[in-house]
Formats: C-alpha cells, structure tokens, sequence
C-alpha cells in the first residue's frame, strides 16, 4: 500500500527562482537609490549657481549701471570652499535701441560629472538720468 507523503518546504527550483526575484528587485531598487542621489546632487549644484548668479546680481546692483557701461563685459571665478568646485560667471551689458535702457545678461558655468553646465539670466537696467537743476 502506498502513503501518500506531504512536502515539507520548497523545491530547490522553488528557491532558486525566488531568490533570482529578490536579487532583481533589490539590484532594482539599488540602481533606483544611486540615480536618486545624483539627481539630488546635480539640484543642489544648481540651486548653488542660482545663489551665486543673485549675489552677483546684487553686487552689479550695488555698483550701478554707469559702472558697468565703462566696463560691459565682467567675468569671474567663485570657488567653493567645500569642494573642489568652481564656478565661473560672466556679465555681459549691451545697449538698447531705447535710450538709456541695457540689457544684462548673467552666465555661470561649472563642471560637473564631466560636463559643462550653465545657468542665464537676462534682464533689463536703466541707467539713471542726470538732471540739472538752473537757478
């Protein structure tokens, strides 16, 4: 007479495919992690080159524009004190059809991952008009 006997656990070919499953989705989610963080990082190069392009924009500001029409073309290199990172940021003035009316355009560069990327900003400066009071 035969017994009809029950499996205790798995197969072998059981085993195997499931650990093939598990070793997929982590080695998944793994690779998923690695291009999280380096997107994160690439977004926090970026948002560093926007502070930078705003604290150059203050300082143009700050010096005014009649400064900036002897001199239209200005450029520079930040270095971060962090890392090995440097920036480096242009200011280009060009005159409008408008009188008094310039365009300025900011520019900052850097390297990363062996690729040059850019930030731009354009706006607009009046230079101030010089009024002479007669008496």
């Amino acid at each position: 007479m035969m017994t009809c006997r029950r499996h205790k656990g798995f197969s072998l070919i059981e085993v195997l495919v499931a650990a093939g499953l598990l070793a997929t989705a982590t080695v998944t989610i793994c690779a998923m992690g690695a291009k999280s963080l380096s997107a994160l990082r690439i977004h926090q190069e970026y948002e560093k080159a926007w502070d930078m392009l705003d604290r150059q924009m203050v300082l143009l500001d700050q010096i005014g524009v009649q400064s900036l029409i002897s001199n239209p073309n200005l450029s520079g290199v930040i270095s971060d004190q962090h890392s090995a990172m440097q920036w480096r940021w242009q200011a280009v003035l060009e005159p409008l059809e408008i009188e008094q009316l310039y365009s300025l355009t900011m520019t900052v560069e850097w390297v990363s991952e062996n690729r040059v990327r850019r930030i731009q900003c354009d706006t607009r400066l009046r230079a101030a008009t010089e009024t002479t009071s007669t008496t």
